[in-house]
């Protein structure tokens, strides 16, 4: 990046899709007012792959409108960019304490990490699956009634992740006594 103030303190803050910007590094302009930004595998294994906004602020804790903005692309090792949207059905909609519930995933990336997140009426995460989708990028995971029995009324939120797709998915499904 070029055109930055020279011998300037910049937070560069890479989006997040769960919980939006979050600064990732410190760095100073050089005297030209130009900026490099290098980041190695052993940074950009920890990002699923996708694309993410990357935006420059001047200073550490800035509010301020970024001074420059650029994409990062994370692809598959060999890979093309990750395009595969997910879907999430949850089975019933409504659920009575004490019946299983059934969450099925699919559009997964083949043989990769998908996780699925349940959060109780409170906001609170009630479980956290990390499992492993199928060869068809499928992925079930079903919650018996002695497990579900023990759940509070309302309404309940499931969020499925998986690398090599493009952003979480989110349901809604009711339970009462």
């Amino acid at each position: 990046m070029t055109g930055l103030e020279p011998n300037t303190e910049y937070a560069v803050m890479i989006s997040n899709p769960a919980a939006g910007f979050e600064t990732v590094d410190l760095v100073e302009s050089d005297a030209d007012g130009s900026l490099e930004l290098e980041y190695r595998e052993n940074f950009t294994r920890l990002l699923a792959p996708g694309t993410y906004a990357v935006a420059v602020r001047p200073g550490v804790e800035s509010t301020a409108a970024p001074v420059a903005t650029t994409e990062l692309v994370i692809r598959e090792a060999g890979g093309a960019t990750p395009t595969t949207p997910l879907s999430l059905d949850v089975e019933p909609g409504t659920l009575r304490a004490g019946q299983p519930l059934t969450i099925t995933v699919t559009g997964a990336a083949p043989n990769r990490d998908v996780n699925v997140l349940l959060t109780t009426p409170g906001g609170n995460r009630a479980a956290v699956e990390n499992r492993t989708a199928a060869a068809d990028g499928s992925l079930t995971v079903t919650y018996s009634g002695s497990v579900t029995s023990r759940w509070n009324p309302g309404e309940w939120t499931v969020t499925a992740t998986s690398s090599g797709t493009t952003e979480p998915v989110t349901e809604t499904f009711q339970v009462s006594r």
